[in-house]
């Protein structure tokens, strides 16, 4: 099959968005589609366009035999609704007009958030006459209005306004967990649940057990590492992070190792020097090798993220990183992760928004023996292998695809 794959962020931007829908594309093409990309100009997580390219309307690459289209953006860090709303339109009309000179698709795979690529697809879709299957890896705009950053009535209706009909015109929707999968049939009636598959997050194990590990604490080899990856955005509790670490400034055992950017940044930068937290140390964007060696050598992983119905569905990936490195996990906030926490006796899981719960948990974890962190690491690795990896989900991606073909 022709395949085209829509998604605003593709590497080398980091994330967990993009580095799924990589994983898509390679493992597509390895099992004999032909697999097009059509994403913007790499400028994510810091708003600039990234080393060695430029920003203009039409940019072809080829990687390993996968044909990249890159389009026109508008680079920004969402400091505000303004410039978020730009970023999301500029990209639908740049890869709008790039995919009208595309070669028809037998197949368009849409990938969110940000709805951008999903609006493009929709459009594409009915220009192209071709199937679509749109992934839903955080429910738009509900997620958006709940977090409180999407609050113009009009914006609003115009986003669920293009959220049903992309959900009416796609032979299948994906989501990465049951919970939200349940929570869209509830909010759109008019589905049928077995148009809805599940494709969990998860890891590329083979990418992730090839970086060879040089594990190595340095300077805090002697203090309880909690460590933070991945995004740093108005979806994860960066106020709770900071001020967790605040509460626990005065212990000299435990420091906090946070890797990541985005929208909330400037906050652990701001309570970082306010307060000065010498047990906050905070480090930009790097690459995946730093990210997974500094993973190894941490005691504790750490996932936290606000209060809201959307996000109590999420299993964010970052804990699938901890867990593929046979670390204990602590997460606050996501009813979906405490249950799994709990179901495959995983590590440890608080209630979000409480920085008093989280810093006491991270105390009494600090005290517990190696050999019980030592079993939850290893219980989240066994689970990694056995469900939560990219070849497994890629594996349903081809059922699903297999089951569109038996329906031509």
């Amino acid at each position: 099959m022709r395949i085209l794959l829509l998604n605003q962020y593709f590497i080398p931007e980091p994330g967990a968005g993009t580095s799924r829908v990589f994983y898509y594309a390679k493992f597509l093409k390895e099992n004999g589609h032909d697999v097009t990309v059509i994403s913007g100009v790499p400028n994510y997580p810091d708003g600039k366009i990234h080393k060695g390219y430029k920003n203009q309307p039409f940019l072809k690459e080829d990687l390993d035999g996968i044909k990249i289209y890159r389009t026109l953006v508008f680079p920004t860090k969402y400091t505000n609704n303004l410039r978020r709303f730009l970023n999301y339109l500029i990209f639908t009309i740049s890869s709008f007009l790039v995919g009208i000179f595309i070669r028809r698709p037998d197949l368009i795979i849409a990938s969110s958030p940000p709805p951008s690529a999903g609006v493009t697809a929709l459009l594409l879709s009915y220009l192209k006459h071709a199937p679509l299957i749109f992934e839903v890896r955080d429910v738009w705009p509900g997620a958006a209005k709940a977090l409180g950053f999407l609050k113009n009535p009009f914006l609003l209706q115009l986003n669920l306004f293009f959220e049903k009909r992309i959900y009416k015109r796609s032979k299948y929707l994906i989501t990465v967990t049951e919970d939200t999968k349940e929570i869209i049939l509830s909010e759109n009636p008019f589905l049928l649940r077995n148009k809805i598959k599940v494709v969990t997050n998860g890891v590329d194990l083979d990418v992730f057990d090839s970086l060879k590990s040089k594990i190595s604490k340095g300077k805090i080899k002697t203090k309880f590492t909690v460590i933070y990856t991945g995004t740093l955005g108005l979806q994860q509790g960066v106020d709770t992070l900071a001020e967790t670490a605040t509460l626990l400034k005065n212990n000299s055992n435990i420091i906090f190792l946070v890797y990541g950017d985005g929208a909330s940044r400037g906050l652990l930068d701001e309570v970082k020097k306010k307060k000065r937290l010498d047990n906050l140390i905070l480090n930009d964007v790097v690459s995946y090798k730093k990210v997974v060696d500094s993973i190894k050598s941490a005691d504790l992983g750490l996932t936290i993220l606000k209060k809201n119905k959307y996000l109590d569905a999420a299993y964010p990936v970052k804990a699938f990183d901890y867990m593929a490195a046979a670390k204990p996990i602590l997460v606050s906030g996501s009813i979906a992760m405490k249950n799994l926490i709990e179901k495959y006796n995983l590590g440890y899981w608080v209630q979000p928004e409480k920085p008093d719960l989280l810093a006491e948990k991270i105390l009494e974890i600090s005290t517990q023996s190696k050999d019980k962190l030592g079993e939850f690491g290893h219980n989240g690795r066994r689970i990694i292998e056995k469900e939560f990896n990219r070849r497994k989900q890629a594996e349903k991606i081809l059922e699903i695809l297999d089951e569109i073909e038996t329906k031509r």
